[in-house]
C-alpha cells in the first residue's frame, strides 16, 4: 500500500483517482516514488501460492491505553497492521486472485489518556486477473490531502 500527497499527483500531471475519463495507474504510483518523497510505502505483504490454494499473512501490533485514574484505571487493548488474504489459479501466463487486504493504524493519540485515538482503516476485497510480473493498481482511496493505493503484482515461478 503506498500512500500519495495529492499535490505530488497534481504537480506531476498524474489524474486524480476521481476525476473524468483519464485514470491513475500502478506506472504512475511507481514513477512518483522513484521522483519524489511525496509517496512512500505504509504497509506491505508478500505471499507464496501453490496453483489453486489460499495463503494468508499477518502482522499486528497490539497498543494498549491506560484508561480511568492511575490508581484505578485499566488498559484497554486494540491491533493494529496488515492482514492479506489471496486465492490464486494460474492460467496462461495469468494468475486469477482473489485478494483481501487490510491496513489500520493509530492516525494520531490524542494527549488524554482517556479520549479515543484517531484510527485510520483501509481495506479492499477484489477479483483481480494479473499478468506476470506487471504491478497492477487494484484499489484506491482519497480523501482531501492525501491518496492511498493498493499494488499488487503477480510473479509465476515455473
Amino acid at each position: 500500500m503506498v500512500e500519495v500527497r495529492l499535490s505530488a499527483l497534481q504537480s506531476l500531471g498524474v489524474p486524480q483517482i476521481s476525476k473524468g475519463n483519464d485514470f491513475i495507474t500502478a506506472e504512475h504510483i511507481i514513477k512518483l516514488m522513484k521522483t519524489t518523497d511525496a509517496a512512500s510505502i505504509t504497509a506491505g505483504a508478500k505471499l507464496a501460492l501453490s496453483q489453486a490454494n489460499k495463503a494468508m499473512t499477518k502482522t499486528t501490533t497490539r497498543k494498549g491505553r491506560h484508561i480511568g485514574p492511575p490508581e484505578k484505571g485499566r488498559t484497554e487493548y486494540m491491533d493494529f497492521g496488515t492482514l492479506f488474504t489471496a486465492i490464486a489459479e494460474i492460467r496462461k501466463e495469468k494468475v486469477f486472485a482473489e485478494l483481501d487486504f487490510e491496513y489500520s493504524d493509530i492516525v494520531k493519540a490524542d494527549k488524554n489518556a482517556n479520549a479515543m485515538p484517531e484510527i485510520i482503516e483501509r481495506n479492499w476485497e477484489s477479483t483481480v486477473c494479473l499478468k506476470s510480473g506487471e504491478p497492477t493498481l487494484v484499489g484506491a482511496t482519497q480523501d482531501k490531502d492525501t491518496a492511498a493505493f493498493l499494488i499488487v503484482t503477480a510473479n509465476i515461478k515455473e
